[in-house]
């Protein structure tokens, strides 16, 4: 997100005390939480701070709390609950809201269950912040929207369909379709994941294509990717990509490496070149180190990014507080 004006936690908070009584009373009840979060994050000159509280247990629900205090203060809650319905197995229903201090919403409720070698899903959202076509899980961010905040409203149904035809094989399709208050538009990606295509080692295909997103250019592509064996450290994926958009079409790649050291240190570094996609996601070079402390339980994640876009470059940093209540 480029923030043209620079903001700091201090002048959020004085913005808007409610959001800080907030952040406080999720601190007092992080008792009843199984993990605790705090997130301190810079990004094109504007500083951001959360505050999350995840998988609190209410019956056979779980429910994730959080207060982003800077840049845009807002409150973002989450749910999901499983329950047994014979032969379909577990169904499993899922939902988010959040909302800032202007006035941004986005609501999504999602179900799903599987039968056999078939799993399913379906989501459903509205809003007027950041429309996300992509991959319809529900995620529980909290730091900055990647693209800004829409000024009009919208609306989107998605699906999600696996089947597993054997042990080594899973198919995938993820179709989206979204209406803003000018026209439709949608967004589909396909994969195909071979597992021990080559000794211990896995292969996927991936096929993709947007359009009509009000703020991101119309593409498609389509990749394969190569995954090291997960039971080898380091592991890595490297993948090969060919996309087009209005400009032809264009080569892309995208590498990503991960390493465990012996103190459960971890870190990941990760770059993608996908010039076919939306500005915003052209060139990114990003690394992240997970250092386990000395007290059980709490782990500190440490992050930096940099982006390469038409005029500029954007540089992310972030700090996250990880604690295990219940270790």
């Amino acid at each position: 997100t480029i923030f043209m004006q620079p903001a700091t936690p201090t002048a959020c908070m004085g913005q808007n005390r409610n959001m800080r009584v907030l952040a406080l009373l999720l601190l007092a009840g992080s008792t009843y939480a199984q993990t605790l979060i705090l997130n301190l994050n810079s990004e094109a000159q504007a500083l951001g701070f959360s505050v999350q509280m995840k998988d609190v247990s209410v019956e056979r629900t779980k429910l994730n709390f959080g207060v982003s205090l800077a840049p845009t203060p807002q409150v973002r809650a989450a749910f999901r609950n499983s329950r047994s319905f014979g032969p379909i197995g577990n169904l499993q229903l899922s939902g988010s809201a959040s909302v800032s201090n202007h006035g941004e919403y986005f609501v999504d409720l999602s179900g799903q269950a599987a039968f056999g070698s078939i799993a399913g899903k379906v989501t459903i959202a509205v809003g007027n912040t950041t429309l996300r076509p992509f991959f319809p899980e529900t995620r529980f961010p909290l730091e900055p929207p990647a693209s800004g905040f829409l000024t009009a409203h919208w609306q989107q149904v998605s699906f999600k369909l696996d089947y597993r035809p054997s042990r080594v094989i899973l198919l995938n399709l993820s179709p989206s379709v979204f209406r803003t208050t000018s026209n439709f538009g949608g967004f589909i990606r396909t994969e195909a994941h071979f597992y021990r295509a080559f000794g211990n080692h896995n292969l996927e295909f991936e096929a993709e294509g947007l359009t009509n997103h009000p703020q991101k250019n119309d593409y498609f592509n389509l990749g394969v990717t190569f995954v090291s064996s997960p039971r080898h450290y380091p592991s890595w994926q490297l993948a090969f990509t060919a996309g087009g958009n209005s400009d032809g079409l264009i080569l892309g790649t995208r590498l990503k490496g991960t390493h465990y050291f012996r103190n459960q240190t971890e870190i990941v570094v990760s770059f993608s070149s996908e010039p076919y996609k939306d500005d915003a996601e052209k060139y990114r070079l990003s690394t992240e180190l997970i250092l386990p402390l000395n007290e059980p339980g709490f782990s500190l994640q440490l992050g930096s990014g940099i982006a390469k876009m038409e005029v500029e470059t954007v540089l992310h940093t972030g700090i996250k507080l990880i604690i295990d209540l219940k270790p």
